[in-house]
């Protein structure tokens, strides 16, 4: 993704996310010059421009003519993250979850929201973790499980190279380049393919013969590794 793109999860709308870019290598600067550099009409722009006061990514700086100075991109996010967490805690006082979660098979589709479950099963882990991917899928979860392990859970790791993580039971084993299985708490399971692909596909489920069956074949793949000399 680039700029432009990351710029519209903060919310901002593509045209607002051009024009914030290129305010920020030509700081400051008005309206008229803007639709220059980004060949947007100049109403477009200074409503861009307005647009992007508003929403906390530019200060106007009064004069003749009206100049605008971009918001440092750190700090705007910030904002952005903040008010957004704000808002998650009143959604949550108000949308409660209930009480016995229905236990079902989902479907978890897309590189992305994969990678956000697997951050949630992380997060929510109390006692422990096993997880089964090769090292270039895990490597963005390891900050996440180093925690896990500070905190004083249980982690077990299968994957294909050796990492660093210490009192975390690690084995090496040859694992496929886009497979996945993990374990949190003996009672949610998450299992299937992750790459880069939006129709990547994961089966989530909280039903106890699934993740019996995942634990069970994880317990298997541990007992071969040991029998076959592989590190622990």
């Amino acid at each position: 993704m680039d700029s432009v793109e990351l710029l519209t999860l903060f919310g901002l709308t593509q045209q607002e996310a051009k024009i914030y870019c290129s305010l920020h290598g030509h700081d400051p600067a008005t309206g008229y010059e803007l639709a220059k550099v980004t060949g947007i009409s100049r109403s477009n722009t200074y409503a861009g421009l307005s647009n992007l006061v508003e929403k906390g990514a530019a200060h106007q700086i009064d004069g003749k003519p009206i100049r605008y100075q971009a918001v440092p991109v750190s700090e705007f996010c910030r904002n952005v993250i903040r008010s957004l967490q704000a808002s998650r805690d009143i959604l949550e006082r108000f949308l409660t979850p209930a009480d016995d979660p229905v236990k079902a098979y989902l479907t978890v589709k897309g590189s992305m929201n994969i990678r956000n479950k697997i951050e949630t099963l992380i997060e929510g882990t109390h006692h422990r973790i096993y997880i089964s991917m090769a090292e270039t899928l895990l490597r963005p979860f390891l900050p996440s499980l180093e925690k896990l392990v500070e905190g004083g859970r249980k982690v077990v790791i299968i994957t294909n190279s050796q990492i660093l993580i210490k009192e975390a039971a690690i084995y090496i084993t040859q694992k496929p380049s886009d497979h996945i299985r993990v374990i949190s708490d003996s009672v949610k399971a998450l299992t299937g393919g992750l790459d880069e692909s939006p129709n990547c596909t994961c089966l989530y489920s909280r039903k106890e013969n699934l993740v019996s069956l995942i634990k069970d074949s994880i317990k298997n793949e541990i007992e071969l590794i040991k029998l076959s000399g592989g590190d622990a």
